[in-house]
């Protein structure tokens, strides 16, 4: 009844190719290793040096399974199109995690055990912005991890100055969790720091189009297994 997940790591994965990451190496499935063979001039495509020139950073949500499974999936499908066998250098990709409930509201957290507050989506949405402007910059205490967006938009952006992670920076920036407010929050933090970067992420949810989210939402990139209708 839902596609797997390596097919929609292998969709993003074509679909960023599209947008011009590591464009000039193509890829080596059917259709596109006849562009590989001709960008290489005759020579055997075994023996030329395929290092991804443009750099993939994918944060994900470390306490789900399916979080980790897919940024694994993308993660060696990048891999496998950059190297070639017995190329010792590490593919341009660099993983982050994070832990469900960035804003520290859980939406079955369990009222009787626990202080935080239910999430739900009356007016959530709304406060996102209000809520990551007014957290102390640095204050790693309470359930909240908005020091921790911080500090992660800084390491991004390490990454993307330095020599040694992508000849050519970071290109493209993934998030992949269960937690829709999770991945708006994540935008929110990055999106106006990184405008140049391609931003992407999996299942298609209708708060992304909503008029309020637009500023960090537009252009986003995703692959999704459903549309927004049933057939």
């Amino acid at each position: 009844t839902i596609g797997t997940d390596d097919v929609l790591a292998a969709a993003l994965l074509w679909e960023l190719w599209q947008r011009g990451v590591n464009r000039e190496l193509g890829y080596e499935d059917n259709g596109w290793k006849r562009k590989w063979e001709q960008l290489v001039k005759g020579q055997d495509p075994a023996t030329c040096p395929r290092q991804c020139a443009d750099g993939l950073v994918l944060i994900s949500e470390w306490d789900s399974d399916y979080a980790r499974a897919f940024s694994r999936n993308l993660s060696e499908g990048l891999s496998a199109r950059c190297k070639v066998a017995g190329d010792p250098s590490p593919p341009p990709v660099r993983w982050f995690t994070y832990l469900r409930g960035l804003d520290g509201m859980l939406p079955d957290i369990d009222k009787s055990s626990a202080n935080a507050p239910r999430k739900d989506d009356s007016g959530k949405s709304k406060d996102l912005r209000a809520q990551l402007d007014d957290a102390p910059p640095e204050h790693a205490e309470g359930r909240s991890q908005y020091d921790y967006l911080r500090r992660l938009g800084d390491e991004i952006a390490r990454l993307d100055s330095g020599t040694g992670f992508a000849a050519n920076g970071v290109k493209a920036i993934g998030i992949a969790g269960s937690d829709v407010y999770d991945k708006l929050l994540i935008l929110q933090a990055l999106r106006s720091r990184f405008k140049d970067k391609i931003f992407f992420t999996t299942d298609l949810d209708a708060r992304y189009l909503h008029a309020d989210q637009k500023e960090w939402a537009r252009n986003l990139v995703v692959a999704s297994n459903f549309d927004l209708s049933l057939r």
